[in-house]
């Protein structure tokens, strides 16, 4: 089999819940980033992509064949094919998966995207059936985030509650969890500060009726750290003795991810510039309460699919979904802290779900030009169990 190749790779700025992104359509959304893409890509044409892939979790009110939309609004040709995925948390990684064993013989090259809205997902109303089968007159309404994307069936509770479990299993302290969430933060924030996220993300711009415009080129989640300096004082979110609090929870966030994954002879008949070569890809699944070392047992995995060894690894893209997952995984693997999330992670940039291992990709893609580095690896720790680790080496 030849080569796969990430060849080009950007993402929306994440915005908060209820934030500019909300009042975008997004199937605009998409096709913003698939104009983006062929804007920044001047020896790419929509005639080379042969088929578009969308992960999404929240696809309640998103409409009907919403990849269609998407590709009808943008400017990729309407007889490609399409297809929609939802594998829970590690959908961004299984997009890049999916694309891999998706590319044919010949030039091939498959556009993957990964996109939520938040914003717009739907509570619950129970109708007369379920009340019937509760016996109440009355149901509570259900939240549609929490149900379609944190909730654990195995523990019959949610993500927040697995974490804490996870967290007295490891015997870590709230002074372990809070100073890594400043770490992570400040990370983040010199990253953006210092234009490092610039070139993975492209601008939102929305038109007002009278004529004035705003243009949106920065995340908007690490700056509510600045209006809780002191997060030690924060109380617990997920139980009343527990460690977890608004601070230390990747908050879930509207935004877009797009990866274009080529074969070897579309690069060479297309002129395209691969930033990184696909190297080795692994999913694990185990317990829900085991799903952090079900992440770091992905990684050794995609590294012995890839023939890599650990201390071969020059950096680590780790999804934060709690501050505590870092803090296990890079225990599990014996990691030095300077080579996980070098530029800050999902505490401070956000967590649109399924485009978070995309955005994983785009950093390690963008960092091995700024950062320095040839082989780097993403991983996504799932909290029904189930995680994806993608080892990735530099061009």
């Amino acid at each position: 089999m030849s080569n796969m190749y990430i060849c080009e790779n950007l993402r929306t700025p994440f915005a908060s819940i209820g934030g500019f992104l909300s009042r975008i359509n997004p199937r605009l959304v998409g096709s913003l980033m698939i104009h983006r893409l062929l804007e920044r890509n001047s020896s790419l044409s929509a005639d080379m992509i042969d088929e578009l892939l969308i992960g999404n979790i929240l696809s309640a009110n998103l409409g009907a064949d919403f990849a269609t939309q998407v590709i009808r609004t943008s400017r990729l040709n309407d007889d490609i094919e399409r297809g929609m995925i939802n594998c829970g948390h590690i959908t961004g990684l299984k997009l890049v998966d999916f694309a891999v064993k998706s590319l044919t013989d010949g030039p091939s090259v498959i556009a993957a995207m990964g996109i939520e809205n938040i914003s717009s997902a739907p509570n619950y109303i129970a109708n007369d059936r379920v009340k019937a089968a509760m016996k109440a007159e009355e149901a509570p309404t259900l939240n549609g985030v929490l149900r379609d994307a944190y909730y654990v069936d195995e523990m019959k509770n949610f993500a927040g509650q697995l974490a804490e479990n996870v967290i007295k299993k490891n015997k870590l302290t709230r002074k372990d969890i809070d100073a890594y969430v400043l770490e992570s933060i400040g990370k983040t924030k010199a990253a953006a500060e210092g234009g490092k996220f610039a070139n993975e993300i492209c601008k939102v711009k929305i038109d007002i009726k009278d004529g004035a415009d705003f243009v949106f080129t920065e995340d908007t989640e690490y700056k509510r750290y600045d209006q809780t300096p002191d997060i030690s004082s924060l109380d617990p979110s997920f139980q009343k003795d527990g460690l977890l609090t608004l601070a230390s929870s990747a908050r879930s966030a509207d935004g877009g991810s797009l990866a274009l994954i080529a074969n070897e002879e579309a690069v060479k008949e297309y002129g395209l510039k691969p930033s990184a070569r696909i190297s080795g890809y692994s999913e694990v699944y185990g317990k829900a309460e085991d799903y952090v070392k079900s992440g770091a047992k992905a990684t050794k995995n995609a590294l012995k699919q890839g023939g890599v060894k650990l201390s071969e690894i020059d950096f680590f893209e780790l999804h934060e979904d709690f501050a505590s997952t870092p803090l296990i995984y890079s225990k599990e693997l014996k990691i030095a802290g300077d080579k996980l999330n070098r530029n800050g992670g999902s505490l401070g940039v956000g967590n649109p779900i399924s485009s978070t291992g995309l955005r994983l990709v785009n950093s390690i893609c963008n960092q091995f030009s700024q950062n320095g580095g040839t082989k780097a690896v993403a991983t996504l720790c799932g909290p029904a169990g189930g995680s994806a680790a993608l080892l990735l080496e530099k061009v």
